[in-house]
């Protein structure tokens, strides 16, 4: 008889505990931040991943997400206790190492995985935060952001982290951008899509667990 614990997957625990965010598409930049929940543990991660559609379903009208009824544009993960704000302590001085370029579907679903366990798997030494977000630019239309969060660090640090982007992400191009004083309203939409076919609106926060409340929401 097969033992009880077999199937059991053991903790795959990580270093620190991280938050996963929503960013909305409208309201003031504080406002427009949503904490989905907390995680410490690999197979935490996964469950999130399974439970909360992906960027290139979401971003590309696939499949509208929304929170609370308003829209998700943006996704992040950042240090347990670090606001996604420049104004944060652990922010302030620093900056992100940026990619910004329009992607299709499938590109950003083959960057958010894999950046969110380099991130928590420590290899982008002290980031203490990543996002990814679908924005209209002005001057260059849809667009997208890839972003890992350095708090102030020397030249060196920073160089090691972009060499590290562009070696598992080769088809984007990334650059060091400052953080201002005070954190500028990314001003996300949701007019333009990236391609494909609108589909069903999904809400996080609908029958079953609340996307705010304790584990993974339910898709």
């Amino acid at each position: 008889m097969a033992d009880a614990n077999e199937n059991v997957v053991p903790p795959l625990p990580m270093m620190r505990k991280w938050t996963l965010y929503a960013h909305m598409s409208d309201g003031e930049y504080a406002d427009a931040l949503v904490a989905l929940g907390a995680f410490d543990d690999f197979g935490m991660l996964f469950r999130y991943h399974h439970h909360v559609p992906p960027p290139g379903r979401v971003f590309c009208g696939r499949e509208a997400c929304a929170v609370h009824g308003r829209r998700v544009e943006g996704y992040g993960v950042f240090r347990e206790g670090v606001q996604p704000a420049w104004e944060d302590p652990s922010n302030a001085g620093g900056g992100s190492i940026t990619a910004r370029q329009a992607l299709s579907s499938t590109q950003l679903d083959a960057v958010w995985l894999p950046l969110c366990m380099s991130l928590c798997n420590e290899e982008f030494g002290d980031a203490t935060g990543i996002r990814i977000v679908h924005k209209l630019d002005r001057r260059a239309g849809l667009t997208h952001k890839v972003e890992v969060w350095l708090p102030n660090s020397p030249v060196a640090k920073i160089e090691t982290v972009r060499a590290t982007l562009v070696s598992e992400f080769p088809f984007l191009a990334f650059q060091w951008t400052p953080h201002r004083t005070e954190q500028h309203s990314d001003r996300l939409t949701g007019r333009g899509r990236c391609g494909g076919r609108e589909g069903g609106r999904r809400t996080a926060t609908g029958g079953g667990r609340d996307a705010t409340g304790g584990g993974a929401p339910r898709r």
